[in-house]
């Protein structure tokens, strides 16, 4: 498709029937296109110049300012194809302090997860526009993605693949090199290209769940703790 202006990002619709790009200073509008018949449908009614985005399971767009001056990163939500609704920022005294590298929204469209090269994930709340708890993933932060059940976090740190529990933001496993990560979207294996770029990994990190007994334990109930330990 030959798009006749430069280009900084492309999403796909979450129904997969559309595709949106957008430009950064020169076009700021996203322009959908027909995933079938791969002609333009359309612009965006608002938009902001864009260096990132993912369009999120409740059908809006979310999208990064990019400029090379002075003006901060900060996020944006904007409305997703034939949507009037306006947009609007999110965390504009918290998300512009450093540059994003990588962005995902939580599955259940709920939550945004940004993460930035200073080594930070910032988990922000789309209904109020806050950040509701920061990670501090002790590295650049190059990939991001959710378990499909919006439990676990993971990320690429630096090289490194790092897993955190979206509740308490308290790591919770560290796995191999990879320059890029993924969550499976129906189960709990996790995907990632090694360091050498030379092997697709895919671990399950199922284990990570707690089982009855790991409850029982947790809450100080030991009623079963002898049918636990006979396994």
């Amino acid at each position: 498709i030959y798009v006749g202006r430069p280009l900084s990002a492309v999403e796909w619709s979450p129904d997969g029937q559309k595709i949106a790009v957008t430009s950064r200073i020169d076009s700021p509008l996203i322009e959908f296109w027909d995933a079938t018949t791969y002609l333009s449908s359309g612009y965006s009614s608002v938009g902001v110049a864009v260096n990132l985005m993912d369009w999120n399971t409740a059908d809006n767009m979310i999208a990064t300012i990019y400029d090379e001056v002075d003006t901060p990163y900060i996020p944006w939500i904007l409305p997703g194809y034939g949507s009037t609704e306006p947009a609007y920022q999110l965390c504009p005294s918290e998300c512009g302090l450093d540059f994003p590298r990588t962005l995902s929204w939580s599955n259940d469209g709920g939550t945004l997860a940004i993460g930035y090269l200073g080594g930070a994930i910032r988990l922000i709340d789309a209904t109020t526009g806050q950040v509701n708890s920061i990670i501090r993933a002790g590295g650049s932060v190059y990939s991001v993605s959710w378990s499909y059940d919006d439990q676990f976090i993971t990320a690429s740190i630096d090289g490194i693949v790092k897993i955190w529990s979206f509740e308490t933001s308290a790591l919770v496993d560290t796995l191999g090199q990879a320059i890029s990560v993924d969550f499976s979207p129906t189960s709990y294996e996790i995907a990632y290209v090694d360091k050498t770029q030379a092997a697709l990994v895919i671990e399950d990190v199922s284990y990570l769940v707690p089982t009855s007994c790991d409850t029982d334990v947790v809450t100080g109930d030991t009623t079963d703790a002898t049918s636990c330990s006979d396994e």
